[in-house]
C-alpha cells in the first residue's frame, strides 16, 4: 500500500506481489501442490507414496518444458503474470490455441 500511495510502483515488482498474493489465497497452485497433483495424476502412480523413476523423469521433463516456455499451465502461473497484461479470462483462452507456447516464449523476455 505504501508503494502505491507514494507512486513507487514497479510493474515487475507488482507482478511478483500479485503472484504471491494469488498463491497465498489459493487462487493459483503453489509449486508443491502442482507437483503433488502431477504425481497423483500420473498413470504409473500406485497411491503408495513412491515416486517411480518414470514419474520422476516425466516431472523433470515437465519442469524443463515450463522453463523453456514450451508448456504453459494457467493454474500454476497465469499468463497475465508472465506478460504483465491481460486478464484471467484472456489467459485461459490464449492457452487453448496452438500459439500459446509461442506467446509464452515471446513474453519470457518481459519477465
Amino acid at each position: 500500500r505504501l508503494m502505491r500511495d507514494e507512486n513507487l510502483s514497479d510493474p515487475l515488482f507488482d507482478r511478483y506481489l500479485s503472484l504471491i498474493e494469488q498463491r497465498a489465497s489459493g487462487k493459483i497452485k503453489t509449486t508443491a501442490t502442482h507437483i503433488r497433483d502431477f504425481v497423483r495424476g500420473h498413470p504409473s502412480y500406485r497411491q503408495d507414496s513412491v515416486v517411480q523413476p518414470d514419474i520422476a523423469y516425466d516431472l523433470v521433463k515437465m519442469a524443463d518444458a515450463f522453463a523453456n516456455s514450451e508448456k504453459f499451465c494457467p493454474e500454476f502461473l497465469p499468463e497475465e503474470l508472465v506478460k504483465g497484461t491481460g486478464t484471467a479470462s484472456s489467459a485461459s483462452s490464449a492457452t487453448n490455441g496452438s500459439s500459446s507456447a509461442a506467446a509464452a516464449k515471446r513474453s519470457r523476455s518481459d519477465v
